[in-house]
């Protein structure tokens, strides 16, 4: 795309380009074409979707604020204890490290709600627990970042 866009050298259309940082040499690779992707006529930004919807399985730091104690008793806190004793909103600090070994301790039919600093690995979490069977999981949505001015 930069080639295209800015007019300088042959893009790489049909090749694959292998890149060894370690070697500092590359590789380049003929693939066949295949008929049916060329009829994608442009990319547009709807075809593309970064965060995948809420589906009531996020909350937002308003919503938070609005009921903080009943949430609080519901937290499970996925930073590091260094992180959580510099900053925290109550719960249980269970970093994200050690959920893969420790989440069988959690209880499924209760209601959590995951916090992290930005929200990303509380959205992992969620997504873990729930393929582990928990049903009632939910997670703060832009993390505890966006508390720490309230």
């Amino acid at each position: 795309m930069i080639k295209i866009c800015t007019g300088i050298g042959q893009p790489l259309s049909g090749k694959l380009l292998i890149y060894n940082a370690l070697t500092n040499g590359q590789i380049t690779l003929s693939v066949s074409q295949i008929p049916e992707n060329k009829k994608v006529q442009n990319l547009d930004a709807t075809n593309f979707v970064c965060n995948s919807p809420s589906n009531g399985l996020e909350v937002s730091i308003e919503e938070f604020l609005q009921d903080e104690d009943y949430w609080k008793e519901k937290i499970i806190d996925l930073r590091s204890k260094g992180e959580f004793h510099q900053f925290n909103r109550g719960g249980r600090n269970l970093p994200l490290q050690k959920l893969a070994i420790q989440f069988k301790e959690l209880e499924k039919g209760r209601e959590i709600l995951l916090v992290c600093q930005s929200g990303q690995r509380s959205q992992k979490a969620m997504e873990f627990l729930m393929d582990n069977g928990y049903k009632n999981v939910k997670h703060l949505k832009g993390g505890l970042q966006g508390l720490e001015d309230n």
